[in-house]
């Protein structure tokens, strides 16, 4: 049996959409802990560390959801709604 390389396998990776959309939905708003502090979410805080993922032989050296990007902003400001 192979063992699948570090940083190569989307099981278990909340961050990877299924196409269920009640599913992923799910999976978004269980990442939202604190909507009154919308950068301290896991939703946001994750994706926006460099380098990310920590794991990969070669990381990144950008945030895939930079902070203060457009993306950013509007995830922010829809976690924000429910403070």
């Amino acid at each position: 049996m192979s063992k699948t390389p570090i940083g190569t396998s989307f099981r278990n990776n909340r961050f990877v959409l299924t196409g269920d959309a009640r599913g992923d939905y799910g999976v978004t708003v269980s990442m939202i802990s604190n909507t009154c502090d919308p950068s301290s979410n896991y939703l946001l805080s994750k994706p926006s560390l460099v380098p990310h993922p920590t794991t990969r032989a070669t990381p990144q050296t950008t945030a895939i959801l930079p902070i203060g990007s457009a993306n950013y902003t509007t995830i922010f400001n829809w976690i924000k709604t429910g403070c």
